[in-house]
């Protein structure tokens, strides 16, 4: 039962672009255009349970370089972003298990809505550029928008994030969600006798690169 891997690459994009936090300055309005990339070696898990056993599964989707803007407000407290938009194709998901992605496309209505959408909108953070650069674990508040077989719902994320290099930050996540918030049914296997149950945990280890134009 190796499902619901790429489902939340969601948070990919919705943590990936809390490394603008490079950008912050002491400016009380600062508009940044800048690029990000999810680095080699990042890795997301979607794990869950069933009935009978539980999963991990892994996403080994790669991104290209994407450009997002960045405004900052509250010197520096909060980052509100334009075109922080990711398209992940719900075909692309890969479970391990033929029968599990054969499940997961269709409850996903993968013919119908061939993308799950992740729209960054705001990071919180209550600490300073200096705080940041020091090299140690800050927490911040990702606020995004995901949609699933055309649902869109609001998803607050708590973000650990690091910076490890002058433009290189690594991300930790973790985050809970319902799959029927998104009008999801779980999937079912073996004439219902194998039952996929509705809560989901999203597990997020990212390195991301952020570059200046």
């Amino acid at each position: 039962m190796n499902g619901w891997k790429n489902i939340f690459k969601v948070s990919i994009l919705s943590v990936v672009a809390l490394l603008t936090l490079s950008g912050f300055s002491d400016s009380p309005v600062r508009i940044l255009d800048l690029s990000y990339s999810i680095d080699p070696g990042s890795c997301l898990t979607i794990a869950g349970t069933s009935n009978i056993n539980s999963f991990n599964c892994l996403c080994n989707e790669t991104f290209t370089k994407r450009p997002m803007r960045v405004t900052t407000i509250d010197t520096i407290s909060t980052l509100r972003f334009s075109n922080a938009i990711l398209k992940l194709p719900t075909k692309s998901m890969d479970c391990a298990n033929s029968r599990m992605n054969s499940d997961l496309c269709d409850a996903l209505k993968a013919d119908e809505f061939p993308y799950i959408i992740i729209e960054l909108q705001e990071v919180v953070a209550h600490v300073s550029a200096a705080s940041l650069a020091k090299g140690e674990w800050t927490n911040v508040v990702a606020h995004t928008t995901l949609t699933i077989t055309n649902v869109c719902r609001p998803v607050s994320m708590e973000v650990k994030v690091k910076k490890v290099a002058a433009d290189r930050y690594h991300l930790l996540c973790s985050k809970d969600l319902k799959m029927t918030d998104f009008k999801v049914e779980p999937p079912t296997a073996l004439f219902g006798l194998i039952k996929v149950h509705n809560e989901i945990k999203i597990n997020l280890d990212l390195t991301t690169t952020v570059y200046n134009h």
